[in-house]
């Protein structure tokens, strides 16, 4: 481990109501001071290649592999129930790929890990990336998206269920494109995408997923691809471009 050197293909607009049980739509780091950067923690890889670079409010990310997975410790420690504001409103954090990433086509896993890990990880800033990027955030509290939020990408993955593998460092992506998520025993962690929230992967084969024990969806999604909203505590994908196929433990959520 080391640590930071500084379903079907159709273009739809998604605007879902919360749902109880599940939403499934398949359609076709060396540490710096608080808010001197776009995401306020400390980041560890521990898998693949990504350098971090801060200005102001805004964090560049650049990605020199296929396979990476970034885990981080949010700044604010303190224990409760409050939210972490780990992507303030008005900050921005860009992702880019650089050398080894095949013009800029990676997967980055971003593993935010909390002193409380019940705590959920809130975003109410901008994150970006190429078109051939694909970001996902996993935390085990659950992610709120207010509605300040706004995902740029190519592809994005919101998760309270582990990509198994990732707590080891190891690959979560097997040759096929599959992999699993898999929720701690008991969890009722949320993804909570607030109204005014808006995640764009607008390029042709994109993506947009977002699994955890329990889902609310009041924002906006806009998408060149396929989509997989739902409340589970196991789920399993195999991706291929835009179009993937999903099994769910509907039973453990």
């Amino acid at each position: 481990m080391r640590p930071f050197v500084q379903a079907r293909r159709s273009a739809v607009r998604l605007s879902l109501a919360a749902s109880p049980t599940v939403i499934a739509a398949m359609l076709a780091l060396q540490p710096q001071a608080a808010l001197a950067q776009a995401f306020q923690g400390t980041g560890t890889v521990v898998l693949g290649d990504v350098n971090r670079s801060s200005s102001g409010s805004m964090d560049f990310l650049v990605v020199n592999a296929l396979q990476n997975t970034i885990n981080w410790v949010p700044s604010d420690v303190a224990a409760g129930s409050a939210p972490i504001n780990f992507l303030p409103a008005g900050a921005t954090a860009s992702f880019s790929g650089g050398s080894g990433t095949n013009g800029g086509n990676f997967t980055v896993l971003n593993r935010i890990i909390a002193a409380d890990p019940s705590r959920a990880i809130q975003f109410a800033g901008t994150v970006t990336s190429g078109a051939a990027g694909r970001i996902w955030f996993y935390a085990p509290g659950g992610l709120l998206l207010t509605g300040t939020s706004r995902f740029n990408v190519g592809s994005l993955l919101l998760t309270a269920n582990d990509p198994v593998g990732a707590a080891a460092g190891l690959p979560y992506l097997d040759d096929t494109g599959s992999f699993r998520l898999q929720a701690a025993a008991g969890s009722t962690a949320a993804i909570n995408v607030q109204a005014g929230a808006q995640i764009n992967a607008v390029n042709s084969g994109s993506y947009v997923i977002a699994v955890a024990p329990r889902f609310d969806m009041a924002g906006a999604i806009n998408i060149n691809g396929s989509a997989a909203l739902a409340a589970v505590g196991d789920a399993s994908f195999t991706l291929n471009g835009g179009l993937f196929d999903i099994t769910a433990n509907l039973g453990s959520g």
